[in-house]
């Protein structure tokens, strides 16, 4: 699923943007809820001592942009990523 945003969210702490983005260090779970959900999820997580923070937030929107250490790394029209991946997508 392809999430439209136009609202910017920084992502990791420290080290490249790609590693914060698709890095497998530690076991990691992106969960997209409602807003009315979050403060339960958050809590629950507090009660199992699970670390979890609020990286994100979807919107409409046809632009897709991600942000690290202040600086996009990703902004581009949604339009234009998806035939980017249908491109790479049919040369498989």
């Amino acid at each position: 699923m392809l999430r439209r945003s136009r609202r910017t969210r920084e992502i990791g702490r420290g080290g490249p943007a790609e590693a914060a983005a698709f890095g497998e260090r530690g076991t990691r779970a992106v969960v997209s809820i409602t807003p009315s959900k979050l403060a339960a999820v958050l809590d629950t997580a507090r009660q199992c001592k699970v670390a979890a923070h609020q990286i994100g937030q979807v919107t409409r929107g046809d632009v897709f942009r991600i942000e690290h250490k202040g600086r996009a790394v990703i902004d581009s029209s949604v339009e234009t990523l998806r035939d980017a991946w249908a491109i790479r997508s049919n040369a498989r």
